[in-house]
């Protein structure tokens, strides 16, 4: 726009030049998306649930739902409801520009306004909210009562740069790949496709404003995909193979390559006797 625009100026001759062909463009780094397979997930918790790692709660939920680290790092127990098993997903963790931590909205306009969890995921946070408990009672001098659900060894909201210190030493403990925290949201997003989840129910756990967002991003993660669609409306198509008549008419055997039916031999005579007639 700003090109096209500048060229404009120059040929009204209102610029001597378009000053924007003598610059060179930024080139753009694109991070190459890495994600974990079901074997390497297991191997991750149960890396983190065998050192008793303090987030190993935190690891389960970014798994088990995709969201992201701000997301995460900025839940509160009563976004929560234990009934229903749903979080609601209200507010985001970010650094303030005069430093410190800040709370703002979730990244997308469409969020993720409410997100069922599995009973299995219920059960792990009730798991943390204890030791939470424990660590309150430990630190009750210096606890901060924040109400998160993932906070520093204080209450406060926890620092995403010692988080990603503590989940690399994991990662080499567990004899896995470098990857980034953010990582585990494609390695959510891989799981569901390749398990066959609904790429509209996957888009709104993201929190992608438009299914077609997750397909761009995701969709060369599940070409498989592809062929089974493509055999299934082959099949559906396909026309019906047509079953052979087994009736058989009377003066006829099955086995008889041409055959006049009884029934028709009066008419076949008098034709061919008109035929004959005609032909004298």
């Amino acid at each position: 726009m700003i090109n096209r625009s500048l060229s404009y100026a120059a040929k009204l001759r209102l610029l001597s030049r378009n000053p924007a062909k003598e610059t060179t463009p930024r080139k753009v780094i694109t991070t190459e998306m890495k994600f974990f397979d079901e074997v390497q997930v297991q191997q991750l918790l149960d890396a983190a649930r065998d050192r008793q790692d303090r987030h190993y709660s935190l690891l389960f939920l970014a798994i088990a739902t995709g969201m992201r680290q701000g997301e995460l790092l900025g839940l509160k127990w009563a976004d929560l409801n234990w009934k229903t098993g749903k979080l609601q997903v209200k507010r985001q963790l970010t650094r303030a520009k005069r430093g410190g931590f800040e709370f703002s909205e979730p990244k997308t306009k469409a969020g993720k306004p409410s997100i069922q969890l599995a009973q299995e995921v219920l059960d792990v946070l009730e798991a943390h909210r204890e030791d939470q408990r424990l660590m309150q009672n430990f630190n009750r001098s210096r606890w901060i009562d924040e109400d998160l659900i993932f906070p520093n060894s204080i209450g406060s909201p926890l620092d995403k740069y010692n988080l990603l210190k503590a989940f690399k030493r994991l990662l080499r403990d567990a004899g896995l790949p470098e990857i980034r925290f953010h990582d585990l949201r494609h390695t959510a997003a891989s799981i569901m496709l390749n398990n066959g989840i609904p790429v509209i129910v996957v888009s709104m756990l993201l929190g992608h404003a438009k299914a077609s967002t997750t397909l761009d991003v995701y969709g060369h993660l599940i070409p498989g995909k592809q062929r089974a669609a493509a055999s299934l409306m082959g099949s559906i198509l396909s026309p019906i193979p047509k079953k052979k008549s087994k009736w058989v008419a009377p003066g006829c055997t099955r086995n008889q390559k041409t055959c006049l039916p009884t029934s028709f031999l009066p008419r076949y005579l008098g034709v061919k006797l008109v035929i004959t007639l005609l032909s004298r």
